[in-house]
Order: structure tokens, then C-alpha cells, then sequence
């Protein structure tokens, strides 16, 4: 029985001893965020003023631009089909970014976000369009051939019903979001000036983050 329990004991101590050093490789890797590819024409593609969070997931066919940030636990999943983050736009904490190829709807879409946009924590984009200075409230959801037109904001918790068109200059919320109002004075000057205090908070996190050191 102590032998039986000895050699129990070291098959465990060998299975951990294995596990570490697997994880001590991934961790000396040259890139410590989880950015890679799936293949050839699968490439994620980074500008190199772009910050992701060493806890985002960027895989596959993924294009993120100028002064664009990915938060933390941020999943953009270029799989099926293609992911372009256009310049200063930022995708808060756990922003879950997917296509489609297939849908009830028989669509295949990617996903496009313009410029200066703001994707809200925990939001949701599904093969779907963000055009340039719109925002996407925390806990939103996207859906697939749907599109946020310049100057729009979709209201926090909101679900964006595929194929609806989201006009530009207006708010929208509820589940499934319809037009509440037209954006106020007050939210303009949001929109023209969150993209470039995430920019400057970005250059913080990338300053005093560990992988920095």
C-alpha cells in the first residue's frame, strides 16, 4: 500500500512539474498578450501605437488601428470572418467581438468599427457596423447586419435587434432598442471626447504595466 502510494504521489508531482513548465513557456513567450493567428490569411494585424491588455484575446483575421485600445478580458475572434478596429477607438473591458457566416437570416457578415468610437464594458458586437463617433453602452449587444451610424449612442444594456439601422444622432435603448430621443448637447462633446481620454489612459496602463517593466 506505501508503495502503491508512493508511486501515486509521483505521478502527481510529475503531471504539476509538467504543467508548469508548459505554462513557464507560454509565459516567456515573446508576445505576452494572447494575440495569434489561425492560419496565413488569419493574421491579426496591430498598429504600433494600439494597446491590448495583456488579458484580451485578439486571434485571427483582426486589424486594429492607430491609438485604438483593447481592454481587459476583451475577445475579439476573427474566425470567420474579418475584425477591423479603425483609429482611436476603444473596447472596454470584456467586449466580446465576433462574425457570422451563418445566421437565421442567411447573412454572412464581418465587423467594422470606425474611428473614435467607445465600446462600452461587457458589450456585445455581432457581425455588425460601428460607424466613426458612435458609442456602445456598457452591456449592450449588437447584432448580426445591424449598424450604428456616426453620431449615435445605444443606451447601456440595450439589444440591438439584427438588420436595424441605429440613425445617426439619436439614442437608442431598451430590449429590443428603439429611438428614445435625439443626442444632447452634452453627449456631443462625450463622443468628440472620451476616444482621446481613453488614448491618454491607455499610454497609463502601458507605462506601468508589469510586462513593461
Amino acid at each position: 500500500m506505501r508503495d502503491a502510494g508512493r508511486e501515486m504521489l509521483a505521478a502527481v508531482r510529475s503531471r504539476v512539474s509538467t504543467c508548469a513548465s508548459s505554462w513557464a513557456r507560454r509565459g516567456s513567450h515573446s508576445d505576452p498578450r494572447h494575440v495569434f493567428p489561425l492560419g496565413p490569411d488569419a493574421t491579426p494585424v496591430i498598429h504600433p501605437t494600439a494597446f491590448v491588455a495583456n488579458s484580451a484575446t485578439v486571434c485571427g483575421d483582426v486589424a486594429i488601428g492607430e491609438d485604438s485600445s483593447v481592454w481587459y478580458n476583451a475577445v475579439l475572434r476573427g474566425d470567420v470572418g474579418k475584425i477591423v478596429v479603425g483609429k482611436r477607438s476603444n473596447l472596454q473591458d470584456g467586449v466580446v467581438v465576433h462574425c457570422a457566416r451563418h445566421n437565421l437570416g442567411g447573412g454572412a457578415f464581418d465587423v467594422s468599427v470606425g474611428d473614435d468610437v467607445v465600446v462600452g464594458h461587457a458589450a456585445v458586437l455581432h457581425a455588425c457596423t460601428l460607424e466613426n463617433r458612435c458609442m456602445v453602452g456598457i452591456g449592450a449587444k449588437v447584432l448580426d447586419g445591424a449598424v450604428v451610424e456616426s453620431g449615435a449612442i445605444v443606451a447601456a444594456g440595450s439589444l440591438v435587434a439584427p438588420g436595424t439601422v441605429v440613425t445617426g444622432g439619436t439614442v437608442w435603448g431598451g430590449v429590443p432598442a428603439k429611438k428614445l430621443r435625439d443626442v444632447r448637447e452634452q453627449e456631443v462633446g462625450v463622443l468628440r471626447d472620451l476616444p482621446g481620454t481613453y488614448v491618454r489612459l491607455a499610454a497609463l496602463h502601458v507605462k506601468h504595466s508589469p510586462s513593461s517593466s
